[in-house]
């Protein structure tokens, strides 16, 4: 047995493919990156959350949302409880895709190969502070798919 193989008997799905939205709108949007919204919750000691798709859906009403230059709509591990926040990112949106001033979706775009961390959720955020402006109309909802993963034994074999 290769070690990949001891791997795969080691951690194992506890369910089936499960989904979550978030809706982020003018009242959220501005405070994402120092305030990330949840999409899932952190699952439990012995559990990691494994992200398979992410996708986001820009509703343009009538004022588009603004960004500063280079920033991105994330989806990031966020740490509970005291713990220290994550630096990097699993996926993004790119600042055009924030900015559309039609309906747009699009997949995230994978950009890290991060380790899954125990008992940690999923949150949306930004990259930077997003430019305020009041009169924001639209919604942006971004979905996931994800796997609740059950851990055990692996800090045996590492």
């Amino acid at each position: 047995m290769n070690a990949l193989e001891i791997l795969d008997t080691l951690i194992t799905a506890s369910g089936d493919l499960l989904y979550a939205f978030v809706t982020v709108d003018k009242t959220n949007y501005t405070t994402l990156n120092s305030f990330p919204v949840e999409i899932v919750a952190a699952q439990g000691a012995g559990t990691v959350i494994e992200l398979v798709s992410a996708s986001a859906y820009n509703d343009f009403d009538s004022v588009a949302f603004k960004a500063p230059a280079g920033m991105k709509l994330i989806i990031k591990y966020e740490p509970t409880g005291d713990s220290p926040p994550v630096s990097v990112w699993i996926t993004e949106w790119s600042e055009a895709f924030v900015e559309a001033v039609s309906d747009t979706c699009e997949y995230g775009t994978w950009t890290s190969n991060l380790n899954m961390e125990e008992n940690t959720a999923l949150a949306v955020a930004t990259t930077a502070n997003p430019t305020i402006f009041t009169t924001y109309d639209g919604i942006i909802t971004v979905f996931v798919a994800y796997l609740v993963r059950e851990i055990s034994g692996i800090s045996s074999i590492i």
